[in-house]
């Protein structure tokens, strides 16, 4: 592995997502345009082509089913669980670190008071312990309902300048200039972490090799039983923290972050310029930067519980804007792959490939693979046959059923892990909830080309019933 080596801040300001199309992945796509016109003028079938695709396509489900088996396999392992645990019985509470917080808010007046709760309730010294509540100048609702709370001395509000873009990496990145602290974390406004998740993280950077440069605890989901989605949302999530995560820390692969209860050595992070401002989902991205740095990232068993979304369309613009930042990281670093190659290595540049890369175009592709089989069955097109031809037919029939009972395999799993033995029979159902998933990435596609820095605002406090306002019974 790479030593941590020195990031020129420069550079780090043109590796970002403010361009999504870099000159020369357009000249790329423009060759691959006059490349397939010229192939059909000079008589090349257009099956062929087709056939390409799809054989490319298959290649690209099938390096990702061995993926995802070989991440399950290795955090299935009694080593790799244990790896995850955190002893902080030995830390000195009077030679602690100073720890700094970030916290980025926007339109969140529904859940100020419990975030004010469950930050309270962190277990660290609070004299070493600063908060601090970035909020939007122009959100007035925030900014006046947070300065009418009486907040605890270690808290601190930060009003960020309206400016664009308009998106959380920018707001931390504000919020980087204040802190005073060693190690810093961020957290969202619907958090409730692990009151000794801090203290763990010191112990873990303690414990860890000091390429180590962040520590991210797991994310959980407190209302799974609100309805289907729901359901839904938090098994996939209870699989992607529980089985995925520990698997890629283990077998130390690219990590990419989740977007908060991410713990980092502050100099780190200074170093590398901060968060990423234009891209949509900066917790990957940074993921790959410190990757690309030569740091790693450590899992540690401390879970923050979230509000998984209830409502659906609500759910396709939080995933969409995921979405569209993984496409938007895939895009700003590959733009130069030999360099991306040299810096990750072979393995981790293959994580890259298949976690950020494949990942979301499946999720385009799949519709079209799924109106293609049900043309098939209804018509048994001859045209249909003649694009899978032998072995390509063979690999695609096994992806069909291996990889369609895997996926289903993991969203059961993800389901008895959390214990939500009720919620099993819905992920029966998982197809929807796929469907629901291209949605989104094609909603993510769509936006990467006309509004690619536009940070859809996911609401949160809908676990929570309705206020009723009382009826008066007399005349206004």
């Amino acid at each position: 592995m790479n030593k941590p080596q020195h990031v020129n801040r420069l550079t780090a300001r043109q590796l970002n997502a403010r361009e999504s199309f870099s000159l020369g992945q357009r000249r790329f796509l423009l060759a691959l345009a006059v490349a397939l016109v010229i192939g059909l003028a000079l008589g090349i079938p257009l099956t062929t082509f087709l056939t390409g695709l799809i054989g490319l396509m298959t290649l690209a489900y099938l390096a990702q089913l061995s993926f995802n088996l070989f991440l399950i396999w290795r955090a299935s392992t009694p080593a790799a669980q244990a790896a995850l645990e955190v002893d902080i019985s030995h830390l000195n509470r009077d030679d602690l670190p100073l720890y700094s917080v970030l916290v980025p808010l926007f339109k969140e007046v529904a859940v100020v008071d419990e975030l004010i709760h469950n930050l309270s309730a962190l277990d660290y010294p609070a004299d070493k312990l600063q908060i601090l509540l970035l909020l939007e100048e122009d959100d007035h609702d925030m900014v006046v309902t947070v300065r009418n709370r009486r907040l605890p001395a270690h808290f601190r509000v930060i009003l960020i300048p309206p400016s664009q873009p308009r998106t959380k990496p920018k707001a931390l990145n504000v919020g980087l200039q204040y802190v005073t602290g060693s190690l810093c974390a961020v957290y969202d406004a619907e958090d409730k972490p692990d009151p000794l998740q801090l203290l763990k993280a010191v112990a873990a950077f303690e414990q860890a090799d000091p390429r180590v440069a962040c520590v991210q605890g797991m994310l959980a989901y407190h209302n799974p039983r609100q309805n289907p989605l729901t359901r839904f949302f938090a098994a996939e999530y209870s699989s992607w923290f529980q089985l995925y995560i520990p698997g890629l820390s283990y077998a130390g692969l690219l990590f990419l972050l989740g977007g908060t209860s991410n713990h980092f050595r502050t100099s780190v992070l200074r170093q590398l310029g901060g968060w990423d401002a234009y891209n949509v989902t900066e917790d990957a991205d940074l993921g790959v930067r410190l990757a690309r740095a030569g740091y790693t990232v450590k899992a540690i068993a401390s879970i923050t519980w979230e509000e998984a979304n209830s409502r659906p369309w609500n759910w396709v613009r939080q995933r969409s804007r995921w979405v569209k930042g993984y496409m938007q990281t895939y895009l700003t670093h590959m733009r130069d792959p030999l360099r991306l190659l040299r810096e990750l290595g072979l393995k981790r540049f293959i994580t890259f490939q298949i976690m950020v890369g494949i990942g979301p175009l499946a999720n385009v592709i799949n519709p079209l693979f799924w109106s293609l089989t049900l043309l098939y069955i209804v018509t048994r097109s001859p045209f249909i046959e003649s694009l899978y031809p032998g072995l390509l037919f063979y690999v695609g029939s096994f992806l069909l059923f291996a990889g369609n009972y895997f996926s289903l395999y993991i969203q059961l799993s993800g389901a008895i892990i959390q214990r939500e033995y009720g919620g099993v029979k819905w992920m029966l159902l998982s197809h929807l909830y796929w469907m629901l998933m291209s949605v989104a990435a094609w909603r993510a596609f769509y936006q990467l080309i006309f509004n690619p820095h536009y940070w859809e605002k996911t609401l949160h406090g809908l676990h929570r019933p309705p206020v009723i306002e009382p009826v008066s019974a007399g005349m206004d």
